[in-house]
């Protein structure tokens, strides 16, 4: 189905699931958030592109008060959505990279031995790399 090969390349490339809600909301879900929390953002889409945006989840309250001054940079100054959620995706990917880093230390020094490999497959998403090289296409795109 299309509808789902569109819906995976989107979480592939963007890092943000996507689900449609009823009356026109959109909800993304960060591929980078624990999944204890699962914060996530709903859209709903008013007259003249406005809308408004929800941050919902069990640490939503807190997320929210963290991101205050990024909110407000991106969104509220610079009136740019995309710019706020790239931000968020760094910050998770960031975050995720500090625990895993934690992790590594913490069993260095109880010796336990886990394979590195599956601890990285468990807490990262996979993406495939091609093996052939796109760069000479890249040029192209750029040009457009």
């Amino acid at each position: 189905m299309k509808a789902d090969e569109f819906l995976d390349a989107v979480r592939s490339l963007l890092g943000y699931k996507v689900n449609f809600l009823d009356n026109g909301r959109v909800e993304l879900i960060s591929v980078y958030s624990s999944p204890e929390e699962r914060p996530s953002f709903v859209f709903t889409s008013g007259l003249h592109d406005e809308g408004t945006m929800q941050f919902v989840g069990s640490a939503s309250q807190r997320y929210m008060e963290e991101s205050k001054e990024m909110y407000e940079h991106y969104v509220s100054d610079l009136g740019s959505i995309p710019a706020f959620l790239s931000r968020v995706t760094l910050d998770l990917v960031d975050q995720q990279a500090r625990q895993h880093q934690q992790q590594e230390m913490e069993q260095q020094q109880t010796g336990e031995q886990h394979s590195q490999s599956d601890q990285v497959s468990r807490q990262r998403p996979h993406y495939a790399v091609p093996e052939e090289d796109f760069t000479q296409n890249s040029d192209m795109l750029m040009d457009m």
